[in-house]
């Protein structure tokens, strides 16, 4: 859990705080962590926040086969903008 919040802080200082979301990959021992990532605009100081989507086919976004609601996008949108 360190390593993936001192990846996210390093993608946060490497690409600074304009509204923008990307791909983001963090590559381990025991596997690859793939997610996307938000940063809100303007340019200062922000809090991190790590959504994990949960077990099972819920992908990142929080839809499953049987429900497509993005949730979690939704979620992660309104986080940035505030």
């Amino acid at each position: 859990m360190k390593s993936l919040f001192t990846f996210l802080i390093g993608l946060i200082v490497l690409q600074g705080f304009a509204q923008q979301s990307e791909p983001a990959v963090l590559s381990t021992e025991t596997g690859t962590i793939h997610g996307t990532l938000l940063l809100p605009e303007p340019a200062k100081k922000v809090p991190v926040a790590l959504i994990i989507a949960g077990s099972g086919p819920t992908d990142r976004n929080g839809n499953n086969p049987y429900m497509k609601n993005n949730s979690l996008k939704l979620l992660a949108e309104g986080l940035t903008e505030q």
